[in-house]
């Protein structure tokens, strides 16, 4: 009896374990979301020459912009005939053409608290940027809606 209640304890333990170091990565299901609503979609590194100005589009700081380089992002566009406003067009002339969504995709939900939490030179943490994204449904699992319609959104969102 010993012996089996140690293998079972064991097994439950291992699944545990399994489940917990599982990462959440929520940007597949968010990608598909996507791509069933007729939109187009493609990641880019964020320290690559697009992720660069897909991040300025997005009107982030050049203090995110740095911490950028070890995350990805994920640039949606509604699909369209005029092959010049899908995201080919897009990326031919960035001046001009704006995507309907960015997305940065954090290794880790943990990843996306740090990069939106600060703290002050006394070692306080404001969590305000975090509180208030968490609030507007830009944070879902570890990716965050940083620009975009309503109607990229609302897909981003569910």
């Amino acid at each position: 009896m010993k012996t089996v209640l140690k293998n079972v304890v064991l097994i439950l333990t291992a699944v545990a374990l399994l489940v917990s170091l599982a990462s959440c990565d929520k940007s597949g299901s968010i990608k598909k979301a996507y791509e069933k609503a007729d939109y187009e979609v493609a990641a880019y590194a964020g320290d690559s020459e697009e992720g660069k100005k897909f991040a300025k589009i997005a009107g982030l700081t050049d203090e995110e912009k740095e911490e950028l380089a070890d995350y990805e992002l994920i640039i949606v566009n509604k699909k369209a005939d005029d092959s010049k406003t899908g995201l080919d067009g897009i990326i031919a002339d960035l001046g001009t053409l704006i995507p309907d969504a960015i997305i940065i995709k954090f290794p880790s939900a943990g990843d996306l608290k740090d990069f939106l939490i600060t703290e002050d030179e006394d070692g306080n943490k404001d969590t305000s940027a975090y509180d208030a994204a968490k609030e507007a449904a830009k944070i879902n699992g570890n990716c965050y809606f940083v620009f975009g319609d309503d109607a990229a959104k609302e897909i981003f969102e569910k």
